[in-house]
């Protein structure tokens, strides 16, 4: 018995025919009929029961037949994941990443990666805080850097390092009434609709929740853009307004960033994570050490400098 034997007796079970079949497995009909004869002296069983041209499974068949295709899937699962380790093992990593962090933070740190490893590849997509956890966990990224997420439940299995705190401000129209003021209060926020990049206790949105609890209200979650250039536009026609990092004021004519006068500047931590239980590729750990070993001072150091003078 070997593997095609299995596929020839799965493909005759699923067609109920052995020409069809013997067409679909490039095999002649007599060669694929000499195949099951095979197969059922060597396991002592009757398989198939003949109908006219047709053929059905007997009740051994049957039994027979669940665990072929449990045997199948376990092999083919077991090649999948034998290609993605070889793949792993390359030198590739994949990154998934918050739009702040991929624009100004993470370019510094791959050149520095790349002077001690030159033969490195790349893939990195920046997303939201939800869908980069979801990478992680069906395993489509080697690590991602993200915004907050809780550290229990279902993300028990998620370990984090702090990279960054970004400070934050509200984003609004050129038109809005906050964008003549230097400073607005969270508490004016509470009849505000807020464009955000997708629906989540995640991320940007967890800094929103909390600040507006504070407060006493729940904040207007009032329409999900689902990405950076998305939230922009849709404030910058009015439609809401949204928060953000500073590091993401490009300088849209439209829009204007306006400081929350809250007791301390307002900040969103920023977190490199990976599955605690996942094995990484040599060069995809290496470049988490490098991550986590990152002078955290010295960013905060720049990001002190980059926005001296506009806090409340």
């Amino acid at each position: 018995m070997n593997i095609r034997t299995l596929i020839c007796f799965k493909t005759v079970a699923e067609l109920k025919h052995y020409t069809k079949a013997a067409n679909q497995l490039y095999l002649t009909q007599s060669a694929l009929s000499k195949t099951i004869r095979n197969l059922e002296q060597e396991i002592k069983v009757s398989l198939f029961e003949k109908h006219g041209r047709n053929v059905t499974l007997t009740r051994a068949g049957e039994v027979f037949y669940d665990h072929v295709i449990r045997a199948l899937g376990e092999l083919n699962a077991g090649v999948t994941e034998a290609q993605c380790q070889e793949e792993r093992e390359k030198q590739s990593i994949v990154l998934s990443v918050v739009f702040s962090d991929y624009a100004t933070q993470l370019p510094e740190k791959l050149l520095a990666f790349r002077r001690q490893h030159p033969n490195c590849q790349y893939s990195i997509e920046y997303k939201y805080t939800s869908a980069i956890m979801r990478d992680l966990f069906s395993e489509s990224c080697d690590m991602g850097i993200c915004g907050d997420f809780p550290s229990d439940g279902k993300y028990a299995d998620v370990a984090r390092h702090l990279l960054d705190r970004e400070p934050v401000a509200i984003v609004v129209s050129k038109h809005h009434r906050f964008a003549l003021r230097d400073c607005v209060e969270v508490e004016e926020l509470r009849d505000e609709p807020f464009i955000i990049w997708n629906r989540s206790g995640l991320g940007t949105n967890k800094l929103i929740l909390d600040l507006c609890k504070a407060q006493g209200f729940e904040p207007n979650f009032f329409m999900e853009a689902y990405s950076n250039l998305g939230v922009i536009n849709a404030v910058a026609t009015g439609m809401g307004i949204a928060v953000l990092p500073r590091s993401e004021d490009l300088g849209h004519a439209n829009i204007k960033f306006v400081q929350l006068k809250t007791q301390t500047p307002p900040t969103r931590n920023v977190y490199l994570v990976w599955k605690k239980d996942r094995r990484l590729s040599p060069v995809a750990s290496s470049f988490r050490d490098m991550l986590v070993s990152w002078d955290f001072q010295r960013t905060q150091q720049q990001r002190a400098t980059e926005y001296s003078g506009i806090f409340c």
